[in-house]
């Protein structure tokens, strides 16, 4: 497999003789200006996902915690519930 397999298709000939393929080459860039254009795009896309990864745990991670709240609102009310209150008041 050659080092720029992606900047390069291969095609059956126009005359049909040959029993070879023929290798086009899909971009005219010289390697140096694929790299230079590719690495900044590269990484310009990883912080996206890790800013899109970190944004979309950290709303998770609020979800779980208002889930969590909620449970142990709703298991610790009834025993606030039962508690004996005085309704006995001076007139």
């Amino acid at each position: 497999m050659s080092r720029s397999t992606l900047l390069w298709t291969t095609r059956t000939p126009a005359n049909r003789t040959a029993s070879r393929l023929e290798v086009v080459r899909c971009f005219r860039l010289n390697s140096w200006l694929t790299y230079l254009i590719a690495i900044p795009l590269i990484i310009a896309i990883t912080l996206l996902a890790i800013f899109f990864f970190a944004a979309f745990a950290g709303l998770f991670a609020v979800i779980v915690i208002l889930a969590a709240l909620r449970v142990w609102w709703f298991r610790s009310t009834p025993g606030r519930l039962d508690a004996p209150r005085s309704k006995t008041g001076t007139l």
